[in-house]
Formats: structure tokens, C-alpha cells, sequence
């Protein structure tokens, strides 16, 4: 089943997601699900609509890509970039909790762009 998901315009000539999700989106379909809800449109008429009140109350998806190495401190997962604690207490978070973990990639991966 294909969703049609809509992300907020930078500008008029910037379509598409905001660069500071750029690398995550490119990472695999469960973060661009995850980051997409997230990011929801923020036009009155979406917000509102049951759709979009319906998927703001859905577990965000995980951020595993597959690719599970750990760092040369081994303390991250150099595919997904969450720390041994998330990864291991992930399953056990709230929705909340899982929402937090996706906040602080977003932010490292805008900190990474702007190096």
C-alpha cells in the first residue's frame, strides 16, 4: 500500500523536506515514515483533519536501516546513529521517548550538514 506523504516547503524554490532531514530521509523508508509524521504539514486543513490527528498518535518507526556496526568507541550504531541504550530500551519507550531519540538525529544530522 502507497501512502502519499506531504512535507512543509522550504520556499518557493525549495520543494521538498527541510535540508536538516535530508541524510535521514535518504536513510531507509521507516525514517522517512517516522520523520514525515513529524514534520506533518502544518496548513490548518491538514492539521485538523482525522488523517492527520490519527497519524500524529501512531509509534513512530524504528530507525534501524539493517546496517548495525558499532562505532570505535562502541557506543553507536554507525547505521542509525543511536546509542546502545536506545537501541536496546527502544522497544520499551513511549511514543514520546521514541519522538525524543528522533529529535536529537535530526539535530545532530543539521549539525553534520552545517560543518
Amino acid at each position: 500500500m502507497s501512502r502519499e506523504l506531504r512535507l512543509p516547503r522550504q520556499g518557493v524554490d525549495e520543494p521538498g523536506p527541510p535540508r536538516v532531514f535530508s541524510g535521514l530521509l535518504s536513510r531507509s523508508s521507516s525514517v522517512r515514515v517516522g520523520l514525515t509524521r513529524f514534520l506533518a504539514p502544518r496548513d490548518e486543513a491538514t492539521v485538523t483533519s482525522p488523517q492527520h490527528l490519527a497519524s500524529l498518535r501512531s509509534t513512530p518507526s524504528s530507525p534501524c536501516i539493517g546496517e548495525c556496526r558499532l562505532d570505535e568507541e562502541g557506543v553507536t550504531c554507525t547505521g542509525c546513529r543511536r546509542t546502545l541504550t536506545e537501541i536496546r530500551l527502544w522497544g520499551q519507550m513511549d511514543d514520546e521517548g521514541r519522538w525524543a531519540v528522533l529529535r536529537r538525529l535530526a539535530q545532530e544530522e543539521a549539525a553534520a550538514e552545517a560543518r
